[in-house]
């Protein structure tokens, strides 16, 4: 019992790591994704009877008993989900693979973190109990808290803020377009992110692969924009009758 209640803390820890990808890098964030992936195994194994055994329509068995059953199913599938496209989409110790699943790898990563948050949430007073830790009731609420405020706060970073980011970039754009005089490339591309993960770079200094992609699309973009033509040495353009030829 202790060596499951330990490995679900190790999970949740880990888990909590790697949604702060800005802090640890993009390589340590993925030797924690496959640690956890690794752990995910095991924790399969430890309750194969619980996961396996137990028959959802055994009249028999209690509802709360059900609810954790499905609950931990769908924290297990959401969570390899979130590892197998977050592998698809790495852009380190996996580049060779380079599937684009970036987008999908938030989703399922922020599913799986908040399925394992009501699971953790539940369990509470065995993990407390487990610890010997004295006032359990105090403790439970005061950990609930800090877990909602986590939360809260990676939600607001990774959906809400970087929803009002993408409508500012748009609305910049959109007001670049009535400006006569041509912004440069570097203005353009700090103007964009990537948004092929939670960390949405600037792609004007992409972080990975999928932004390098990005950026040459982006630029070939800004080309077409602003009727320009780019060559090895040359970047040209027309401004009325006349052609101008910048040497690089």
């Amino acid at each position: 019992m202790k060596k499951k209640i330990f490995l679900d803390i190790i999970m949740f820890i880990l888990l909590i790591l790697l949604m702060f990808m800005n802090f640890t890098g993009v390589l340590i964030h993925e030797i924690l994704g496959i640690s956890l992936f690794v752990i995910s195994l095991i924790h399969i194994y430890l309750n194969r009877k619980f996961l396996f055994g137990i028959k959802l329509s055994n009249p028999n068995i209690s509802s709360k008993l059900k609810f954790k059953v499905i609950l931990d199913w769908l924290i297990l599938i959401s969570l390899l989900i979130s590892i197998i496209t977050g592998i698809g989409n790495s852009p380190d110790i996996f580049s060779f693979l380079n599937f684009n699943t970036g987008l999908w790898h938030l989703y399922f990563s922020y599913i799986a973190f908040f399925l394992m948050l009501i699971h953790f949430i539940i369990n509470l007073k065995i993990v407390y109990r487990t610890l010997k830790i004295e006032n359990i009731k105090s403790a439970v609420i005061l950990t609930t808290l800090l877990v909602a405020i986590l939360f809260s706060y990676l939600f607001y970073r990774d959906f809400i803020k970087k929803t009002k980011v993408t409508e500012e970039v748009i609305d910049d754009s959109n007001n670049s377009n009535t400006k006569e005089e041509q912004e440069t490339l570097e203005s353009y591309l700090r103007k964009l992110r990537c948004g092929g993960c939670g960390r949405n770079c600037s792609l004007f200094l992409p972080q990975c692969g999928i932004g390098v992609a990005k950026k040459e699309q982006a630029t070939d973009d800004y080309y077409t924009k602003y009727g320009l033509t780019e060559t090895a040495n040359t970047i040209s353009y027309k401004t009325g009758s006349y052609e101008v030829i910048i040497n690089l």
